[in-house]
């Protein structure tokens, strides 16, 4: 586990996609949860950090994806911490419904059944706010990846965790057609939800952080895809 910026780190080693941990005065917050067998990567270095497994208090999931949201059981049944998602995928992370698959795929290539039913205490929605988080996370809503995707910014800190409306491998990019519902979607999301907050970081669902300087990162993106 690594510090990237004062209080936010970044797990190491995750078989896929990226992890978070925030810092507060009441213990810890993860941004998404890796898949279900990164669990015990993610205690054992939470630990070695310094801080203890019940210390998580939150799992914030950006979308219910395996890669995202497949961890959330095992992480809650080892640190009782409170598992948050958006309203419109609670059911997902429940084992109560599918996740809508992209309709130009015929495969699920991230199917639900992969999950264990997770217990979901808060649902979110556009707006809502996590007031023990960086002093206040807002929920931003930017569908397109999935019809649920959530992203969460921090105002007080000026950063934004993505999840995967944007991804940051080989330069910025949109996820892939396979396991996206509509990049035009992700296009609009990234121009009118997060461009607008003029991020000074973006903490990212897959690829590494751009720790500073990230708004005219964004400006110069949606200009090269003619957004």
């Amino acid at each position: 586990m690594i510090e990237l910026l004062d209080g936010i780190y970044g797990f190491t080693g995750m078989i896929v996609g990226r992890v978070y941990a925030i810092r507060d005065p009441d213990g810890l917050t993860l941004i998404d949860s890796g898949l279900a067998r990164s669990a015990g990567r993610i205690v054992k270095q939470v630990e070695a950090a310094g801080f203890k497994a019940n210390d998580i208090k939150r799992i914030v999931i950006t979308h219910a994806h395996v890669d995202h949201g497949g961890g959330a059981h095992a992480l809650n049944a080892l640190t009782g911490a409170a598992i948050m998602v958006s309203a419109a995928e609670a059911d997902v992370m429940r084992g109560a419904a599918e996740q809508p698959r992209p309709t130009h795929h015929r495969i699920n290539v991230l199917p639900s059944q992969f999950f264990k039913p997770s217990p979901v205490a808060r649902e979110l929605h556009d707006g809502d706010v996590i007031d023990d988080v960086l002093g206040g996370l807002t929920v931003v809503a930017t569908p397109g990846h999935t019809l649920g995707h959530l992203s969460f910014w921090s105002p007080q800190r000026r950063v934004l965790f993505t999840g995967d409306v944007l991804l940051h491998t080989l330069g910025m990019r949109f996820p892939l057609p396979m396991v996206t519902i509509s990049r035009a979607m992700c296009g609009e999301s990234v121009k009118t939800r997060i461009a607008p907050l003029k991020p000074d970081a973006l903490l990212f669902g897959h690829g590494p952080p751009i720790l500073s300087g990230a708004a005219a990162r964004i400006d110069t993106f949606i200009a090269s895809r003619g957004l």
